[in-house]
């Protein structure tokens, strides 16, 4: 992708080169471990959230009267 259009020089890309590494031990054995169960986390957030909505509903439903 280019910074500055202006400049051909700058987003000319055709002798560039990409390279390929091999992933390290540690990498490899991240991707090999479990994943942590955030199961007990979603419940806790979607618990706040309800009671921030329900809060939200109720201070607004009372400001009418």
């Amino acid at each position: 992708f280019a910074a500055r259009f202006l400049d051909a020089s700058e987003s000319d890309l055709r002798l560039l080169r990409t390279m390929e590494r091999a992933a390290s031990a540690d990498v490899h054995a991240a991707r090999q471990s479990a994943a942590r169960d955030t199961g007990w986390e979603r419940r806790v957030l979607a618990l706040l959230l309800f009671v921030v909505v329900l809060l939200d509903w109720w201070v607004l439903a009372r400001r009418d009267t």
